[in-house]
């Protein structure tokens, strides 16, 4: 693999075994690879050298991957090195957590495949297929639900945002334009149909994609919702198979009508 001789990974894992699987593997295809088992060992590693991709393990000892991604992204020298999460399934909580603190180029769940991960480290190191994440806001007030479609949007290659509530989503549409809304319609403070209203009616918000999410399936439920703009429907339990098609569809649309404006 040519175009990836030159390319520098740093590997942040405390389990040795698993550590040398990885790295085995990625010399394989051509990388340099590096090691280290704990946070503070990794940032005395990035000031030695400089790496194009940092992968990392969550649960570190001395210093954990929410604390380690934090120390890069603050560091002039180290904020645009990528991050890869490769963690464990039962490490959603944290994973959350670094979300909103810092941009990941990938999260991937172990066990991982060793051809999916050297799919990913190509579609993140060649910067001919560098591609910006649409990101999706993720409005709804059920947690559980909100840490699934997050682990699988992220898997499917977007960059979710979570909020709980109404007023939050406004809070965070005053600071970003997400590229397409996800929306609950039953939630504290505000329903989402009054709340995707007020989306459409402001002008930095009035074209993003809305896909509403409810648990009521009735004709007049969707019927309000199509009068507020929005997009696309979908019924609780969510099929993130559907989802994805819907949110394909949405953007595909989107896209579409800006280019006829």
């Amino acid at each position: 693999m040519a175009d990836s001789a030159l390319r520098k990974i740093l590997v942040v894992e405390d389990d040795k075994d698993f550590s040398f699987v990885v790295k085995t593997a990625l010399e394989g295809a051509g990388y340099a690879v590096q090691t280290a088992g704990d946070g503070l060992q990794a940032l005395e590693r990035v000031k030695q050298m400089v790496y194009d991709l940092v992968i990392l393990d969550l649960m570190l000892p001395k210093m954990d991957g929410r604390a380690l991604s934090l120390k890069l992204k603050e560091n002039p020298q180290t904020a645009k090195i990528p991050v890869m999460v490769l963690t464990a399934y039962s490490q959603r909580e944290e994973f959350n957590a670094i979300k909103k603190d810092v941009t990941l180029a990938a999260y991937l769940q172990k066990p991982v495949p060793m051809e999916k991960l050297l799919t990913e480290i190509g579609q993140i190191l060649k910067p001919s297929e560098h591609k910006k994440k649409e990101k999706v806001l993720l409005i709804d007030d059920d947690e559980e639900l909100c840490e699934m479609l997050s682990f699988g949007l992220t898997d499917a290659g977007y960059s979710p945002d979570i909020v709980g509530n109404g007023k939050s989503a406004k809070e965070y549409l005053s600071r970003n334009v997400p590229d397409i809304i996800l929306a609950d319609i039953m939630m504290p403070d505000m329903n989402g149909i009054e709340l995707c209203q007020w989306i459409h009616s402001q002008p930095r918000t009035r074209d993003v994609p809305i896909i509403q999410m409810s648990a009521l399936s009735n004709e007049a439920i969707i019927e309000d919702s199509a009068d507020t703009g929005v997009m696309d429907y979908i019924t609780k339990p969510v099929s993130f198979d559907i989802l994805k098609q819907k949110i394909s569809l949405a953007l595909t649309r989107s896209r579409r009508r800006h280019e006829n404006k």
